[in-house]
């Protein structure tokens, strides 16, 4: 489970990430082992999603992977 602090954390790094890339100004930055591993304009492909892995849009609203399975993703 995700607790507030921690959310602050990640919402705070996502919005760092996109400070350094203005021309972000939509899509989702992916976070994995607490680390800003990149951005995608959308969340389309479940197969490359690593278990825990959090998105954070431009609003910042958080999504988790939850199923994960090595093969099948998000």
């Amino acid at each position: 489970m995700l607790t507030g602090r921690f959310m602050n954390q990640v919402i705070y790094a996502a919005a760092v990430y996109r400070a350094g890339y203005p021309n972000i100004t939509r899509g989702i930055v992916l976070v994995c082992d607490n680390q800003v591993v990149g951005w995608r304009e959308t969340l389309r492909n479940p197969l490359d999603v690593k278990l825990g892995s959090l998105a954070v849009d431009e609003c910042g609203r958080v999504w988790e992977a939850v199923d994960y399975d090595g093969y099948q993703g998000l």
